[in-house]
């Protein structure tokens, strides 16, 4: 594991082979991640698991979508977790789920639209979101769904309606502080 302790740019072609890569809030000194563009991340091919924790910024992101670069050019990524107090940008989000073409797990904030996720995501793992809508509705329709768990403050709505029928792969479910 690689903490972010350096110049961006001093890692690009020191790490091509990288497969783990997670930066992390460290207290006093902390400089906040932020891309300068996102040709930063698609250098690692071979990343599988990336965690940030912490602000999640892209300097020169265009707000239309079609106009960017993919943020994650790995095949390989098949875990992502994303732990922002201040949120992710909706847009930035959903830029960045239709990078990975084969995320299996995801550990977000924020429940974007179904058409952002990987239909190959098994794992959705959701904390602090206060969904105040139903998220079941946009889970259901993830079809290699296995693993949902959903903690505290999570969904902050009235009624949350999960159905067997709608999920048939699901083989752990984890309502806790809801």
């Amino acid at each position: 594991m690689l903490k972010w302790k350096r110049s961006w740019k001093y890692m690009f072609g020191k790490f091509k082979k990288l497969r783990v890569l997670s930066f992390e809030e460290g207290g006093e000194g902390y400089s906040r991640f932020k891309l300068s563009s996102a040709i930063d991340l698609s250098k690692f091919t071979k990343l599988r698991k990336l965690g940030i924790l912490g602000p999640f910024n892209i300097h020169d992101f265009k707000e239309e979508l079609d106009k960017n670069l993919p943020i994650i050019a790995s095949d390989c990524l098949r875990s992502l977790s994303i732990w922002n107090d201040e949120g992710i940008d909706p847009k930035v989000l959903a830029h960045l789920l239709s990078s990975c073409v084969n995320l299996c797990e995801l550990m977000i904030e924020k429940l974007p639209d179904f058409h952002h996720f990987s239909s190959s995501t098994a794992y959705v793992h959701l904390i602090r979101c206060m969904l105040v809508e139903d998220p079941m509705p946009t889970l259901e329709k993830l079809p290699n769904l296995r693993v949902m768990e959903l903690y505290v403050y999570a969904f902050i709505g009235k009624e949350m309606v999960c159905s067997a029928l709608h999920l048939p792969k699901l083989e752990s479910l984890n309502l806790s502080g809801l």
